[in-house]
């Protein structure tokens, strides 16, 4: 895990204005979604999220070849597509039990 953290590298195809943290474009058709929310004070609210029930991203990766194969980064992007998921509900989400969103599959032109 070290390793992958030192060597495989996502570009951003921009970034957040406001923390300048790197960011994916996300294609598809966000729709409003309401839902209720724990907040760290414990107490309930009601959230507003965008969804998209159809998306994709093209992801742009550089990663050492000498520590991984192109093989080798498909199957780790397919692995955390499955077991780990963007966004919120996804699978590996550490503040809910999970709903199975976010999950994507790679898909090779």
């Amino acid at each position: 895990m070290q390793m992958a953290k030192l060597t495989v590298f996502v570009v951003g195809d921009g970034r957040d204005a406001e923390d300048n943290q790197a960011l994916i474009r996300l294609h598809g058709e966000p729709h409003p979604f309401n839902m209720a929310v724990r907040l760290a004070s414990g107490t309930t609210d009601i959230a507003c999220r965008p969804m998209f029930d159809e998306w994709w991203a093209d992801v742009k990766i550089k990663w050492d070849n000498d520590t991984f194969q192109a093989a080798d980064i498909v199957n780790l992007l397919a692995r955390a597509g499955v077991h780990c998921g963007i966004g919120a509900g996804r699978p590996d989400s550490k503040e809910s039990a999970g709903m199975g969103w976010g999950t994507f599959e790679i898909v090779q032109e």
